[in-house]
């Protein structure tokens, strides 16, 4: 059961108990994570014992279970408490280790360490020959960006990686039709990366960021004012001057939701407003394909990004043409006429998308299309096995 943040801290002041501590102290916890889970990688190779230890140092520390707006919901939630002068003097005072995690920038932090350390462990368990217990690891990692990343940026590079990873784990298993599709993945998450929607997104992130910072010194500084007050005038000062900061964040965090699916920084378009109320829709229904999480993650309608290319080309201008070549080269690998055929299918799919953008009436229905077309392919796609790799 958590304990209420601010009535906490109100108890704390009117008791005369331990101070609180500072936000940034704790912020800087998860900075940290995120900065060893970096430099581990490197060292999968030259030390892997080191790597795995820190990589599992990292998950005993870091565990994001939920939506951000849960943790900004509790956060707002105890700054209210505190305001309807509720304290319970029999609790322990100060923040919670959850409490940065309502600022953004800083969720996003600990989504990164956590993936970044689950995607190590994979790779290294893939090195050691372990398919099964490195897909395992992936299909966590890529989950955790999919579903909880707040940057468009930040999930966009994780799946990447995870997408990168999932391949090697697939050939190994003698799967390359599965490999090939998530090649396609990682090539359509770096498609992001390199477009105009993803350089708009890197700058929002840095407003983000900075943002975030100074939502940062304002609490610290009510904090460093909470403790050295002694009287309940001034602490009631202190109090509102928290939960202006706990409003910032949670203007914060809208924005940031809208702003992953702005065209070059500007409002956003019509295809993109349809791509966000499609995601919204699959995401709320549930919708998965048939197999374990990875696969999962790896289809059309759990994988929004790739009809938001489709779409709308400033997310990634390259999308019909790699799609078309990933189905062609599987069905060409499967040498089956029928497959051949679900192929070309895809293909007239995704020129129909194409064809239809500017036109909302169709869009819908042409992306309806191409998302059955090619839930139908990735069956067959699954289908196609070859000899595991050594």
């Amino acid at each position: 059961m958590r304990i209420p943040l601010l009535a906490v801290v109100l108890a704390a002041v009117t008791c005369g108990c331990a101070h609180v501590s500072r936000i940034d102290v704790l912020a800087e916890g998860y900075r940290k994570d995120l900065r060893s889970a970096k430099s581990a990688e490197p060292l999968e190779k030259s030390s892997p014992t080191e790597a795995e230890s820190r990589y599992r140092e990292i998950l005993g520390r870091v565990v994001i279970y939920k939506p951000q707006g849960d943790y900004r919901r509790e956060f707002a939630g105890d700054m209210s408490n505190a305001a309807n002068d509720s304290p319970n003097a029999s609790l322990p005072s100060g923040f919670t280790d959850d409490s940065p995690l309502a600022l953004p920038t800083v969720y996003d932090q600990a989504v990164e360490a956590q993936a970044r350390a689950q995607l190590g462990l994979a790779r290294l368990a893939l090195a050691k020959g372990n398919a099964d217990e490195a897909q395992s690891w992936a299909a966590k990692a890529l989950a955790l960006a999919v579903r909880r990343a707040l940057s468009p940026v930040v999930a966009s590079e994780l799946q990447a990686s995870c997408r990168e990873v999932l391949a090697a784990i697939y050939l190994k298993r003698g799967e390359p039709g599965k490999a090939r599709l998530a090649k396609l993945d990682e090539a359509l998450a770096r498609g992001y990366l390199a477009s105009k929607a993803g350089e708009a997104a890197r700058a929002h992130d840095a407003e983000a960021a900075d943002a975030d910072a100074k939502s940062i010194e304002s609490i610290d500084a009510a904090v460093a004012g909470i403790n050295a007050a002694r009287d309940q005038t001034l602490t009631a000062i202190y109090v509102q001057a928290l939960f202006t900061a706990a409003k910032m964040a949670a203007a914060l965090q809208q924005d940031r939701l809208d702003a992953g699916y702005v065209r070059g920084g500007s409002a956003l378009t019509q295809a993109s407003r349809l791509a966000l109320g499609l995601e919204r829709q699959t995401t709320a229904l549930g919708i998965a394909t048939p197999g374990g999480a990875a696969d999962s993650v790896l289809s059309a309608v759990a994988n929004p990004m790739m009809g938001r290319q489709l779409l709308d080309p400033d997310f990634g201008s390259q999308a019909p043409s790699l799609i078309k070549l990933a189905v062609t080269e599987i069905a060409d690998l499967s040498g089956n006429e029928t497959f051949k055929k679900n192929a070309a299918a895809v293909g007239d799919a995704v020129d129909g998308v194409v064809a239809a953008r500017g036109r909302p009436q169709e869009l819908g229905k042409a992306l309806g299309r191409f998302a059955d077309s090619y839930a139908k392919f990735q069956s067959d796609a699954d289908a196609v096995t070859a000899a595991p790799k050594p």
